[in-house]
């Protein structure tokens, strides 16, 4: 917390106060521009209070405004002059009314400005924390959309041995509709290919199996051609898996695949992520 005072009023025309003419009267221009000085002190002190009880301490300010001791002395004693009253010195303490109710001004202004501060921080805490329960609450959702379409698939399977054919994790999920998706537009009769795929291929335990044979037998010889694919668009870095020639973006989440007639890798079109979100 600021102690000082870092400014204080100096009114354009202070030296027509014939206060200022008196110093100026006794001092000239040089004891006008030191008792200026003075002020400078006064407000770099803790709470603008310039502490002159201890010789060292008026021997030091003296030091700084170019007098002596004595002189110093002398020059405090006519400022606290009742009849001149340009300073306040009250047991070797000095202010002046003046920064005294700059010094009130600025700490009013503090305490806005602290008041703001909490207000903007509290209201930016609570928005965070309805961020990261509307997240959750979106996690918590695919989550059950998920399991529900599982189960689904695995009361078509009705026990027929096929039910362990389909994918039991979210990466599995977006090979199998990738696989799904490009077998759906392989038949021009499709019209919303990634529908299909998401609600006939993808159900279907047979289909399931055979994108499970066809994974196994591509395996191996699928992995050495299909190179590690570069960063992504957003500079990000793509977590793939060389053997089904698909990867996702650790930072931005795209998903990418690896073309076989082109040779390169290229963001899934449509994204992986569609199939969740269509019905």
């Amino acid at each position: 917390m600021i102690t000082d005072l870092p400014y204080f009023t100096h009114e354009n025309d202070a030296k027509t106060n014939p206060k200022m003419e008196a110093l100026r009267a006794r001092y000239g221009w040089a004891g006008y521009g030191q008792f200026w000085a003075l002020n400078e002190e006064i407000a770099h002190s803790k709470d603008a209070r310039l502490d002159l009880s201890r010789k060292i301490n008026r021997m030091s300010t003296a030091g700084k405004i170019g007098m002596n001791e004595s002189q110093f002395d002398e020059f405090i004693a006519f400022l606290a002059d009742p009849e001149i009253e340009l300073v306040d010195l009250v047991d070797g303490i000095m202010t002046t009314s003046q920064t005294q109710e700059d010094l009130a001004r600025f700490r009013a202004r503090q305490a806005k400005n602290r008041d703001q501060y909490k207000s903007k921080k509290n209201s930016a805490t609570e928005n965070q924390d309805s961020a990261a329960e509307n997240e959750n609450s979106a996690a918590e959702f695919s989550q059950s959309k998920q399991a529900s379409e599982r189960v689904e698939r695995e009361e078509l399977a009705s026990g027929g041995g096929v039910v362990d054919n389909f994918p039991k994790t979210q990466e599995e999920e977006a090979r199998f509709y990738a696989w799904s998706l490009k077998k759906a537009k392989a038949n021009p009769r499709n019209r919303d290919p990634s529908r299909v795929a998401k609600n006939a291929i993808m159900k279907d335990p047979e289909e399931a199996k055979s994108w499970r044979d066809e994974e196994a037998a591509s395996k191996a010889s699928r992995y050495l051609r299909c190179p590690e694919p570069p960063a992504c668009s957003c500079g990000g870095t793509i977590r793939a898996d060389r053997h089904d020639g698909t990867g996702q973006c650790v930072k931005c989440g795209i998903w990418y695949e690896y073309d076989d007639d082109f040779r390169q890798w290229g963001p899934a079109s449509p994204a992986l992520d569609d199939f969740e979100n269509t019905g």
